[in-house]
């Protein structure tokens, strides 16, 4: 019975997707979308994915996700299609025949690049995150991916400790830097900030303590520290709007191991910018 209505919201969370895809993009074929979810509902049933929810309900969470970038339908099509490979329901050819060349490439991309992991490695992490973006030359194949990984971060309730910390540093280290060379700054911070508590749970919460102490002893002095260096820059002939923000949890975590820093000291924790000069300021 909680099979059958797992499966009812999965139909209500993707009737939703729709509605909204065809608000918003009158191109959409909504009708071939609706019957592509159909038959995703035939071929998975109520087979499991690793992360304990349906595969059903996991391919509509990644599509959730994945619609924020405004994918055309045949990448809507993959990314609900794109675990039918790895249970051998079908073939690249049965997925070029009924859907095309462009669905059979994105499925076969996505199932080729999803098994690359940290684990057991043969190459450099560096080497690893350029061979997502040499392997496929579209974009849409990386998009799922790192949908995929980020919904994955969003079951880590159901995954025993030893999984979390496996998922979390393969999405710090290798999908999370892929997010930021494509230049897509909400995904990776997103990724980082729902995995970096998880993979390192006691320097996560120290530096959330000492970014707490720091906020309590200086306030909130961003936006007054931003108008003094403008003020500064006017003085200089440099006429600038300057923007700050606050670093990252995980960025901060980066420099600390990089300098083998313990606390704050000599840790960069805010930037701040002037977009229409082109300065880039990195400060304490």
């Amino acid at each position: 019975m909680a099979l059958v209505e797992y499966r009812v919201g999965a139909e209500e969370r993707f009737a939703k997707l729709l509605k909204f895809r065809s608000k918003t993009d009158a191109s959409s074929d909504t009708d071939r979308l609706q019957k592509t979810f159909v038959l995703a509902q035939e071929l998975y049933g109520d087979m499991m994915h690793w992360t304990g929810e349906t595969i059903l309900e996991h391919v509509v969470g990644v599509l959730e996700g994945y619609m924020q970038f405004k994918p055309d339908d045949d990448g809507v099509i993959a990314c609900m299609l794109h675990h039918a490979l790895d249970r051998k329901l079908w073939t690249l050819d049965d997925l070029e025949r009924r859907y095309g060349a462009s669905v059979r490439s994105i499925v076969s991309g996505v199932h080729l690049l999803s098994h690359v992991t940290m684990k057991n490695r043969r190459m450099s992490i560096e080497n690893l995150r350029l061979m997502f973006l040499r392997v496929s030359d579209d974009i849409r194949v990386v998009l799922l991916i790192l949908c995929d990984n980020n919904h994955k971060l969003e079951r880590l309730h159901a995954m025993p400790p030893e999984k979390r910390r496996y998922v979390c540093r393969d999405v710090l280290h290798l999908f999370a830097p892929v997010a930021a060379r494509l230049g897509i700054y909400s995904l990776k911070h997103q990724l980082e900030t729902s995995a970096f508590p998880v993979a390192y749970p006691t320097d996560a919460a120290r530096i959330a303590e000492q970014i707490h102490s720091l906020k309590k002893r200086h306030g909130d002095f961003l936006d007054a520290a931003a108008e003094q260096l403008s003020s500064f820059l006017l003085s200089q002939g440099v006429s600038a709007e300057v923007e700050g923000r606050e670093k990252q949890s995980f960025s901060i975590f980066q420099k600390m191991t990089k300098f083998s820093k313990k606390g704050f000291h000599h840790v960069d924790l805010y930037i701040f910018m002037c977009p229409n000069c082109r300065f880039l300021f990195d400060s304490f």
